[in-house]
């Protein structure tokens, strides 16, 4: 733990790197991963903290439809950060473009694959979180729920993700499977081997909420 934080510390390039947009009418921030989200006014802030050199951190922000909302909007995000020598820069990335529709088809029709697969992985990642904490209280019932339920949202993701990204959801989805058979069969959570097993689940998919690569 020490080696990998001194070597992080070394390499540092960036900090206090952020996420700046302001939300349009007709959406409200529901909680957001892979950062601390929060509103600020109109605006959504994200702090994703420090990065080091070939690190990539991604951020999964889950937003809901309200009423009032316009038929077209654009989300134009800048993202800045702060220069590990004490220079501030910023970027402007191209605006999101959302339009509201009523055809599940036009909508099914407009999803990138590579997202959606990636925002399923966090959000599977997030409901394992909660099946590990199910079986340390003893609950293999729900832990083995849950554990079936981001199976199939994962399969639903690989079924539209470009064949790089299925492969890793294909490889999450296996790693669910195990676990879902230690929560079936293994031994309890207060076991030596329970214990260990919640607390890898913890490492993996912690890390998987923030940074691609756990699986």
């Amino acid at each position: 733990f020490l080696r990998k934080e001194l070597v992080e510390a070394s390499t540092t390039v960036v900090e206090q790197a952020e996420v700046r947009f302001t939300l349009p009418p007709g959406l409200k921030l529901l909680r957001g991963f892979g950062g601390d989200a929060r509103m600020e006014g109109n605006d959504v802030v994200v702090n994703a903290g420090s990065l080091f050199a070939g690190d990539e951190r991604r951020v999964l922000l889950e937003m809901a439809p309200v009423y009032g909302g316009s038929d077209t909007f654009s989300i134009a995000p800048q993202v800045a950060w702060k220069r590990i020598d004490g220079g501030r820069e910023s970027i402007n990335p191209d605006p999101l473009k959302v339009q509201w529709v009523s055809d599940a088809a036009i909508a099914n029709r407009s999803i990138n694959g590579e997202v959606f697969a990636r925002a399923m992985s966090v959000l599977a990642s997030t409901r394992q979180l909660q099946a590990a904490s199910a079986f340390s209280s003893g609950d293999r019932v729900r832990a083995e729920s849950l554990t079936r339920q981001s199976a199939r949202d994962l399969e639903a993701a690989a079924a539209v993700a470009p064949p790089a990204a299925s492969g890793v959801i294909a490889n999450q989805i296996e790693e669910y499977r195990k676990d879902g058979d230690v929560f079936r069969f293994g031994l309890g959570a207060g076991s030596s081997d329970g214990a260990k097993k919640v607390k890898a689940i913890y490492e993996r998919d912690v890390a998987n909420q923030s940074r691609p690569g756990a699986y």
